[in-house]
């Protein structure tokens, strides 16, 4: 299929999805017909008239190497070529998805697409599953600057995303999913207004989500999942207002769920918060049969990460966590601890106390018996009798039993 075809039906796709009542039979027959027409409208495809494109296709063949039953060197590419399509003379789709290297270019493979550069109404470029080992040339950006489709799905890329990829104003897709790209991603993304698709998954990305993100009005699916993603969601992405599929799970995103963030998101059909570290409670609006919100560490929701697992990330990450909406509590074993030791100084406080009475009872009585004495002419120890007493009235009296009851109820309450 021609790449015009491919970009009118995208555009029928979105515009299916935007509709509010696209499930109508009627409206359904009259895009259909329109599609028919426009493409039995569509002339016969034209033979390549630019030189310059014939040699970057050759540049290109030669620089990936492939194979000359994809592509016959002596044959025309827009007649012949496999996934060559052309308009008016000139090249504005390539697709080598899944193509198969010569023997020899399969021994060391690269990202040799310079030859795209001179294809300057390159529209479309699908290179998924064809491994394309390097780095996304900086180019990219100022030279295709009217690419509308770019897919390098698992193509072995590497490096960082290049801020020259803002620079392509008219894309629409850009999937570069499933590589070993590192680094952020770039704040200039945010000026792709035409893109609607963005998948960036399984990658590793260690940035936060940039806020420029919220600014892609038209964006209706964003895949940031299987990165090492930082931070909490923006706020800025209430402005995704034809959002219907968002995914970020499994990143390291942390933070309450923003509560006007997904109250904007009208469209959403599918949200993919799952394997994060989310916290707080679910916001009410958020439709859980439409989303995956497990092994996170909200509030009163199944399947998530022990309290444990969340409270030692975010002490690592020097954040304070929630605890799941559980109050502090002081352990029960912890305060009568504290009871015991408490009552213990008082005991021995009283024990202080009483010995000191009963010294200055001895004491007292030992004084006033010396004087007895003297007066009678004797002298000598107190006489076992008031001492005997003495101890007996200590051991009977009510006041001591009073003490020694209330520290016993203390000590073992």
């Amino acid at each position: 299929m021609k790449i015009a075809h491919r970009l009118l039906l995208l555009e029928i796709h979105y515009a299916l999805l935007s509709m509010d009542h696209f499930k109508s039979p009627s409206v359904l027959v009259f895009l259909l017909v329109l599609m028919f027409h426009s493409v039995l409208s569509q002339e016969e495809t034209q033979p390549l008239s630019s030189h310059t494109d014939r040699l970057a296709l050759v540049w290109l063949r030669s620089s990936l190497g492939l194979r000359a039953e994809d592509w016959p060197v002596k044959s025309d590419p827009c007649l012949i070529w496999r996934g060559i399509n052309c308009r008016d003379g000139s090249v504005v789709g390539i697709n080598i998805s899944g193509f198969k290297r010569t023997r020899l270019g399969s021994q060391n493979p690269q990202l040799a697409v310079d030859a795209l550069a001179s294809l300057t109404n390159l529209e479309s470029f699908n290179a998924s599953f064809f491994a394309l080992p390097g780095q996304i040339p900086d180019w990219f950006g100022s030279k295709l600057s009217n690419l509308r489709v770019l897919d390098l799905h698992s193509c072995s890329v590497v490096g960082a995303i290049p801020s020259s990829l803002g620079e392509l104003l008219s894309l629409s897709i850009m999937d570069l999913s499933q590589n070993s790209l590192t680094g952020s991603i770039p704040t200039s993304i945010g000026n792709l207004a035409h893109l609607r698709r963005l998948d960036i998954s399984g990658n590793m990305l260690s940035s936060t989500i940039p806020a420029q993100i919220g600014g892609l009005a038209n964006l209706a699916e964003l895949d940031l999942s299987s990165n090492r993603l930082e931070g909490s969601l923006p706020p800025e992405m209430k402005g995704l207002r034809s959002m219907r599929r968002l995914v970020v799970g499994n990143n390291r995103l942390v933070g309450v769920l923003p509560d006007d963030v997904f109250l904007a998101l009208t469209h959403l059909e599918f949200l993919d918060l799952s394997h994060n570290y989310f916290e707080g409670k679910v916001p009410d609006y958020v439709h859980l049969s439409k989303s995956s919100l497990n092994t996170n560490c909200l509030q009163n929701m199944n399947k998530q990460r022990t309290l444990v697992e969340c409270a030692s990330f975010y002490s690592l990450k020097g954040l304070k966590f929630d605890d799941f909406g559980i109050p502090t509590e002081t352990s029960p074993r912890k305060s009568h601890k504290q009871a015991i030791i408490l009552a213990a100084i008082l005991a021995a406080m009283i024990l202080v106390l009483l010995l000191s009475l009963v010294l200055l009872l001895l004491l007292c009585a030992r004084k006033r018996d010396s004087t007895n004495q003297l007066e009678d002419g004797r002298g000598g120890e107190i006489p076992a009798p008031i001492m005997g007493h003495l101890v007996e009235y200590l051991l009977t009296s009510r006041a001591w039993d009073h003490h020694l009851r209330s520290f016993n109820r203390w000590l073992f309450c």
